[in-house]
């Protein structure tokens, strides 16, 4: 999703079925793509910058270590990771 948004976004639109002119889409697309923008972030509002693999710089070695054991195997099930080693 972070990504490739657009193609996110038609993924979603074809597993429910759902059906919308090319001009809502567009009109969808960039609304949902200004609301993500983060010039600052803010931890009280849920914003960061949206990049794959931020969560490195701010995750301690023991909030990791405590994550990979709570849900180190949904995340490789869920192809979010490919293995424990991270």
């Amino acid at each position: 999703m972070i990504l490739d948004f657009d193609r996110w976004f038609d993924e979603v639109l074809s597993h429910y079925h759902w059906q919308i002119s090319t001009e809502e889409r567009t009109k969808r697309v960039e609304q949902t793509k200004t609301s993500f923008r983060v010039e600052k972030e803010d931890p009280c509002q849920h914003k960061r910058k949206v990049m794959p693999g931020d969560w490195k710089e701010k995750m301690s070695d023991q909030a990791r270590d405590y994550f990979k054991k709570e849900f180190g195997d949904l995340l490789i099930r869920l192809s979010y990771e490919r293995d424990h080693n991270w």
